[in-house]
């Protein structure tokens, strides 16, 4: 299939409210992505990926709207991956969501 990415917006939880405790880099492989099954096909519903962000800066607890590039680290994702599909980011926890904006193959 090849690589694909996917545009997002993402928010993020403020420490307080049980969201990131530390900063993440701008190109991180921490966050797993968690799809509720009612809203894909596919029912493998967690995806590794490579998560950037649009502007380069730190992923902080709190962000909010949040521009990014999403690179699944697996072809066999991309069937999950639609646009306005809601997600939820895990570290550990849930720690934030998101909405895909575009699919790029």
């Amino acid at each position: 299939m090849g690589i694909f990415q996917v545009q997002a917006l993402i928010s993020l939880a403020t420490t307080a409210d049980g969201g990131l405790p530390v900063f993440l880099p701008s190109s991180t492989r921490s966050f797993l992505l968690q799809f509720d099954p009612g809203t894909v096909v596919n029912p493998e519903t967690t995806v590794g990926a490579v998560v950037w962000r649009s502007d380069g800066r730190e992923f902080c607890p709190g962000d909010q709207d949040v521009k990014t590039i999403i690179e699944p680290w697996a072809d066999e994702a991309q069937s999950l991956f639609r646009v306005n599909v809601p997600f939820f980011l895990w570290y550990g926890r849930t720690v934030g969501h998101g909405v895909v904006v575009r699919v790029q193959t």
